[in-house]
């Protein structure tokens, strides 16, 4: 009967045995067994040999030293914050009971003084071996005094020079010294597994590169970890990642913050460089980078380097404060290099706020350059605010490096708020000379209050290379730019470029040339040939010396359904080589000329495609005989069409029209499709006109002509009283201006000039247009 009981009592008597702690106390006075705490091993070297694999050690208040390194070569769990007595250890404390592995030998080194009393100390104060699993903890440990910096190597790793992948949980790495990596923890080939570090404190370490980290070819899982005060400056070669540097690293980076960390080159808090071609993601996620810098190059909080394939990068819901770099991207430095591909860069969520650049460069926020093929940039949902720099953009993305460079980028649903800069003082789009072909995209973005010194108070559209570009349900309100675009600035030299702007509201923008818009060319030789369209735009309360949009070596810019009116300046300004392409378009702005051309060659022009509203006649001449001009449109506080509206189904339908207005509402919500940006829900009764639809206009505003058809002279009636001289408009049979003539009550039109054919007339009385077709023999 005993030897049926013996095999359970045998495996219970094991599984006791193998689950038994090791204990360690440096104060302890026993036979040092290690198996109680009166027993204790007094020296965590001795533990670290006796110890089984998987067995725990418990750690008792205290500092320890080794003799050269602290060498963990199988999976064990070490736990520090006892006191001495405890039986369970979820009763131990870690803050009261603080345990210390520390490098420095005669005990005598100065916190924060990586020179003085530090020949004692060593190289490594731990060591974890490659067959180390995740299975393996530390846990509640201050590391403190690793000095890697003398003739022997490696020197790498100050606190942990680590090839496994154990789990590091609760420590503290502080006042760790590494000659070339990781000041604190050096990472390298940790595996598919990955190194897991949660809730650790990494403050003031220092190396040449990742002050406090270095991570090659190894997987991360770094969670709630604070970095503080790291500096990447110890060695010889450019100093790079003030807190961490990953080469060909992956996972995820979670509820982590990077603070006043410092780098001498680039990445004030963090460096990232791929060079593979596994294409694996790395990710950060609700992680904050304040106050860090790099002080003579790029990157002051982020610089991340891509010339491997197919990598991702993703950063949601963190946060960029107050960070400075020497150079490039104050807050966020992106370089996708000609030898990657694939690069993938994801921002969501996230804030860039008081960031800025020191000594010169652009991008006071961020700043993203594009040399790689198929790049995939997107930018969502995230608020910049008060950053600064002297030079351009708080948010730079840039398309550069050769015919190589392609790819698509995405701004959406982003505030660009009280930032300055010298030029584009918000956000700042474009393709270099001779690069491949890229899509840009801003969409249902807010950009209020900014100011530029020079150019550009809010959104920079630029291109030297062929490039398509839309901005969609964008707000441009109060931005400033001391020269020129209050809110937009089209820096157009490539005549394969394209841009879109659609359903925009501009409001309360200033600059003394284009309060507004302003198309002028970044570099020279210039293009007419750039196909640039507004289209269901609001332009209002803007404020210029010198038109809402102003153009100049651009070539055409072509407005339709836009409602440009209550600005303290006239609608547009065409320069040399430039000019605009109205349709459906209100312009009103009482006290100010609509229309005007500073070009002393010649070569601004304006062309009416129909259905436009103009507040004077300073587009006499140049109109379509569908336009009103000298005309009050009749809006209401909100700029839409009151009851009774001249613009009311005034507009003239065309392939390509917009199927809603800029309230969303479906186009032609009366009887056909009224002027301006906003559609009314009235009717005028008047049928639809079709582009070059005379007849339309004369059935829905008849003009009484007599004789017609006529030879000398000719009589011309309107349906109204005449009280007042009005002007009288002739238009061949295509639509162009033919001549015009001031009449009185009674006098008659002289057309004896005028070659045989069909003529449109048209004579404007009381801001209403009516229009009759002549036969001219």
């Amino acid at each position: 009967m005993k030897s049926k009981h013996l095999l359970p009592v045998c495996v219970l008597l094991s599984i006791s045995l193998k689950a038994q702690p090791l204990y360690v106390n440096g104060n302890a006075t026993g036979i040092e067994s290690g198996h109680s705490w009166q027993n204790a091993f007094t020296s965590l070297k001795d533990a670290l040999a006796a110890a089984p694999e998987g067995v725990e050690i418990w750690v008792a208040a205290g500092t320890y030293t080794p003799a050269a390194t602290f060498y963990i070569g199988k999976n064990l769990k070490l736990l520090a914050g006892f006191a001495g007595h405890e039986t369970d250890p979820e009763a131990r404390n870690p803050d009261a009971n603080v345990v210390v592995l520390s490098g420095d030998l005669n005990g005598d080194d100065i916190p924060g003084d990586f020179e003085t009393n530090r020949s004692d100390n060593v190289m490594n104060v731990v060591t974890i071996a490659a067959g180390v699993t995740q299975d393996a903890l530390l846990e509640g440990f201050v590391i403190r005094g690793g000095h890697a910096y003398g003739p022997a190597s490696p020197q790498k790793g100050g606190a942990i020079f680590c090839l496994g992948n154990p789990t590091i949980r609760k420590c503290v790495f502080e006042f760790n010294l590494a000659r070339e990596s990781g000041g604190a923890l050096y990472l390298d080939a940790a595996g598919d597994k990955g190194v897991a570090l949660e809730d650790c404190r990494f403050f003031n370490n220092r190396a040449n590169d990742g002050g406090a980290l270095y991570s090659t070819n190894s997987k991360l899982s770094v969670k709630q970890c604070t970095f503080t005060r790291n500096t990447a400056g110890a060695g010889p070669h450019q100093k790079n990642g003030g807190a961490l540097y990953s080469i060909d690293s992956y996972g995820l980076i979670q509820d982590c913050s990077f603070t006043e960390n410092f780098a001498f080159d680039f990445g004030g808090a963090l460096f990232v460089r791929t060079v593979s071609a596994f294409g694996k993601v790395l990710e950060f996620q609700s992680c904050t980078f304040e106050s860090n810098e790099a002080l003579t190059d790029q990157g002051g909080g982020v610089f991340i380097y891509n010339s491997g394939d197919g990598h991702s990068f993703l950063f949601s819901g963190c946060r960029f404060l107050g960070n400075q770099a020497g150079t490039w991207g104050g807050g966020f430095d992106f370089e996708a290099r000609p030898d990657g591909s694939n690069s993938r860069l994801v921002l969501e969520n996230c804030l860039f706020h008081q960031n800025s650049n020191e000594i010169y460069g652009d991008g006071s926020a961020m700043f993203l350059r594009l040399a790689g093929p198929d790049v995939d940039v997107q930018v969502s949902h995230s608020n910049f605010s008060e950053n600064t720099t002297d030079y351009y953009a708080t948010a730079a993305i840039w398309a550069t490096g050769g015919s190589g460079a392609s790819g698509n980028v995405a701004v959406s649903d982003c505030t660009f708020q009280n930032n300055a800069a010298k030029h584009s003082a918000g956000l700042d789009l474009g393709s270099s000379p001779g690069i491949g072909p890229f899509h840009f995209r801003v969409s249902d973005c807010s950009f209020r209050s900014n100011r530029a010194t020079g150019r550009s108070g809010g959104l920079t559209l630029y291109s030297e290379s062929p490039a398509t570009c839309e901005v969609e349900r964008c707000r441009f309100e109060n931005n400033r730019a001391d020269g020129q675009g209050g809110a937009l600035w089209l820096a157009v030299s490539e005549p394969g470029f394209q841009a879109r702007i659609r359903e925009c509201i501009f409001k309360g923008n200033q600059s003394t040339l284009g309060g507004a818009v302003m198309a002028y060319p970044l570099f020279f030789p210039s293009t007419q040939e750039a196909d640039i369209t507004f289209e269901n735009n609001l332009f209002v309360n803007n404020v210029s010396d010198n038109a809402v949009i102003a153009g100049k070596y651009t070539g055409k810019i072509r407005l339709s359904n836009s409602t440009i009116a209550h600005n303290q300046s006239g609608s547009l300004l065409a320069g040399s080589e430039s000019g605009f392409e109205l349709q459906n378009t209100i312009l009103y702005n009482p006290g100010f000329t609509e229309f005007e051309s500073l070009s002393e060659d010649n070569t601004a022009s304006i062309t009416s495609l129909g259905g436009n509203l103009i507040g004077d006649n300073s587009m006499k001449g140049l109109l379509h005989a569908t336009d009103h001009p000298a005309t009050n449109p009749l809006l209401d506080a909100g700029h839409r069409l009151i009851e009774n509206s001249p613009a009311i189904d005034a507009g003239l339908i065309f392939e390509g029209m917009p199927s809603h207005d800029l309230d969303g509402n479906d186009r032609m919500l009366g009887g056909c499709i009224d002027s301006g940006a906003f559609e009314s829900i009235y009717h005028s009764g008047n049928e639809c006109q079709l582009v070059g639809a005379w007849e339309h206009a004369a059935r829905a505003m008849p003009l009484q002509l007599f004789p017609n058809p006529a030879v000398r002279v000719l009589k011309v009636q309107l349906p109204v009283s005449v009280s007042s001289p009005f002007f009288v408009s002739l238009f061949d049979s295509a639509g162009n201006w033919v001549g015009e003539q001031q009449l009185a009550e009674g006098e008659l039109l002289n057309v004896e000039g005028l070659p045989g054919g069909i003529y449109w007339v048209q004579a404007v009385m009381k801001e209403k247009s009516y229009t009759g077709k002549l036969i001219k023999r």
